[in-house]
């Protein structure tokens, strides 16, 4: 025998055989891929491997069945461009949220996912991430052109396709947007708008596309998911600069844009799982403290009382795959039905409040009692609104009763605020509210927000019209009530602009808005 000669290598079946869509080389030298049965040794004459044998045919039957359904999700590397994310951290979460979701549908081969983009780079990227992937799904693929010319160059008859945009779901926020939305009818924008008039970040929302219209018919596209990932770009409103969140964000971005995707195609129902949520304290680390108030702030041993970090409490309950996810009827948080109308923008809180599992983000955390979400327009870099999920619609509706969760909403923020490492901030509530809810503010002292744009704005946390919980909780503990004269304190929002640093005095907001930036530069120093 020839020293070049070698006994061929017996390869293992895989077990999608001829329906087997993966090209990887390495896959290629380790698997053959014929017809399962027809590489399978006769089986035994036995009671028991022809029960063996029926049950597999039976098995196969319906994947052969799944096999013809074709579903098809065309999807792009989130963030990596306007949005300012790392493309290598965004291919490995896309990644992971593309595997965990195919891997609910091991049996339908024709359900793929195209990973599309124009710039060869981020798809060579993908394919090399691929590669040292050992147990990569075969029905990820990819592809180096545009969404639109997706059916044209790869044959992909009908699919739904992924798009990023701002929270505003403006078409014209990102090319990917702009190569789709400019064959599809003029209305469709609108009709988006009018479905979700504001988008949040790490959501996804779907609409359908008709099916008489040019996209539709020219590029096979019958569904587009729209999703708002988390923006790293610190030029850009929504700038989110803690880097846990930003990747929590960015994971839920994928996760949800695989729901959405879903929903398009009647998978709905086996993705219960897939949406993520935000989850309840165990029952067992909320007990009730000596006043008989339900808080998630306190635990207790036995009869020694010892005070915890919320915020841990909070983040390791949701991580706990025991906790609950379910969220409080609105009946035991509210006090009727007029309590969770939503209709108005003074109303716009009590969503967060009767239901927050569907708001994450902004939510960050919430248990029965309490409720922490950022602020939507923030005055510093970090904002963040505590809210008490019992209906309290203003300051003048406290009692007596309320202090000790008046104590908790102050524990909340100091501890969130030691959670992120915020070494300077404020917290107090508005004398005069725009919400109705009462709602505790807590804010970095950068005050170099994306939402700080006028004097009201700028007075409203720098003059006596920002009220300490601690003077709060001495009205209560005095009189019994809160009762502020809003003539009194609507005339410090008309006080000159005064920075609180320096304590200079400037005409006009832009000028106080410069002062600022020099010294957070030269904190940051």
């Amino acid at each position: 025998m020839s020293q070049f000669t070698t006994t061929p290598k017996k390869l293992r079946v895989c077990k999608y055989g001829k329906h087997c869509y993966r090209t990887n080389p390495a896959h290629l030298a380790e698997f053959s891929h014929e017809v399962v049965d027809e590489c399978s040794p006769p089986p035994a004459t036995t009671a028991a491997n022809d029960a063996q044998m029926n049950k597999k045919r039976k098995s196969e039957q319906i994947a052969d069945v799944a096999v013809q359904t074709t579903k098809v999700f065309a999807i792009g590397v989130l963030g990596i461009e306007e949005n300012g994310i790392d493309p290598d951290l965004s291919i490995r979460c896309g990644l992971r949220a593309t595997q965990s979701f195919l891997s609910k549908f091991p049996t339908i081969t024709g359900l793929n996912v195209w990973f599309v983009d124009e710039k060869a780079e981020f798809v060579s990227k993908i394919r090399q991430e691929l590669q040292n992937t050992p147990s990569c799904d075969a029905r990820i693929r990819t592809f180096v052109g545009s969404l639109s010319t997706l059916k044209a160059s790869q044959g992909v008859e009908t699919f739904v396709a992924l798009v990023e945009c701002t929270w505003r779901l403006k078409p014209s926020s990102h090319r990917k947007t702009n190569d789709l939305y400019a064959l599809t009818p003029n209305d469709l924008a609108s009709h988006l708008q009018s479905l979700h008039p504001k988008g949040q970040t790490g959501q996804a929302y779907e609409i359908e596309v008709p099916s008489e219209s040019e996209l539709a018919a020219t590029s096979g596209v019958s569904h587009i998911v729209h999703v708002v990932p988390p923006n790293r770009n610190p030029d850009r409103i929504d700038y989110v600069e803690d880097d846990n969140l930003a990747r929590k964000l960015l994971e839920q971005s994928y996760q949800n844009s695989f729901a959405a995707f879903g929903r398009c195609t009647g998978l709905t129902t086996k993705l219960a799982d897939l949406t993520p949520t935000v989850a309840q304290p165990n029952s067992s680390t909320v007990k009730s403290n000596d006043n008989g108030h339900v808080g998630p702030f306190n635990q207790f041993d036995g009869s020694k009382k010892q005070r915890v970090n919320a915020f841990s409490i909070l983040m390791d309950a949701a991580k706990s795959a025991g906790s609950s996810s379910t969220t409080p009827a609105a009946s035991q948080t509210t006090t009727g039905p007029k309590a969770l109308t939503a209709h108005r923008w003074m109303d716009a809180l009590i969503p967060y409040i009767a239901d927050p599992a569907k708001h994450s983000p902004p939510v960050i955390s919430f248990d029965a009692t309490i409720v922490l979400l950022a602020d939507a327009f923030p005055k510093s870099r970090h904002h963040y609104l505590v809210l008490p999920r019992k209906n309290l619609p203003t300051l003048a509706s406290l009692t007596r009763d309320d202090i000790p969760l008046l104590k908790e909403l102050r524990t909340c923020a100091k501890d969130y605020a030691d959670a992120i490492g915020l070494d300077a901030y404020r917290m107090g509530f508005h004398a005069v509210m725009s919400m109705r809810q009462v709602h505790l503010h807590l804010l970095s002292e950068d005050f170099c927000g994306s939402g700080l744009k006028n004097k009201k704005h700028w007075n409203s946390f720098h003059t006596k019209f920002f009220k300490s919980v601690d003077e709060i909780v001495e009205m209560l503990e005095q009189d019994g009530k809160v009762k502020l004269d809003k003539g009194y304190h609507e005339e410090f929002l008309k006080k000159p602009l005064r920075c609180h640093i320096c304590r200079r005095e400037f005409s006009t907001m832009p000028a106080l808005k410069q002062d600022l930036q020099g010294h957070d530069q030269s904190d940051r120093r």
